[in-house]
């Protein structure tokens, strides 16, 4: 192996070119900048087909919720007086509904907040990449 005097060297010697080496650093700091934007991207998809998923679970539950309060309304017309049991169950299974939305939306908001989280800190990988300045290193 040979050694090299650094302070004779003349900066030809295509092996130990300080070209090379920036043009080594700058590909590895493009492929982590084009990574990080391909997560940043990934997390943007997951978001938008999540909030999708949460929109359609929200409205069948708010149709389901519609559709037994309506039921209820009209046994609570009717002047039959037996359906006391039919009314408690619609009440109860209203009740479960309410429930059911409202823990949908603490999911959702969980999940959201997870992915702006890694969004977040990618965000900041990504500065921290762009203000690297590789003319120091060299």
């Amino acid at each position: 192996m040979a050694y090299v005097d650094y302070d004779l060297w003349d900066g030809q010697d295509a092996d130990l070119s300080w070209t090379a080496v920036a043009q080594l650093l700058e590909r590895s700091q493009s492929r982590e900048t084009d990574r990080v934007d391909a997560e940043l991207d990934r997390i943007d998809q997951q978001l938008a087909r999540r909030d999708r998923i949460h929109t359609e679970i929200v409205d069948e539950l708010e149709w389901e919720i519609e559709r037994y309060t309506a039921q209820l309304e009209r046994l609570y017309r009717s002047t039959i007086g037996t359906q006391h049991g039919e009314r408690t169950a619609i009440k109860d299974r209203l009740v479960r509904l309410q429930q059911d939305r409202r823990e949908e939306q603490r999911r959702h908001w969980r999940d959201r907040q997870e992915l702006e989280r890694e969004r977040r800190d990618l965000l900041r990988d990504l500065a921290a990449i762009e203000d690297e300045d590789l003319s120091e290193l060299l």
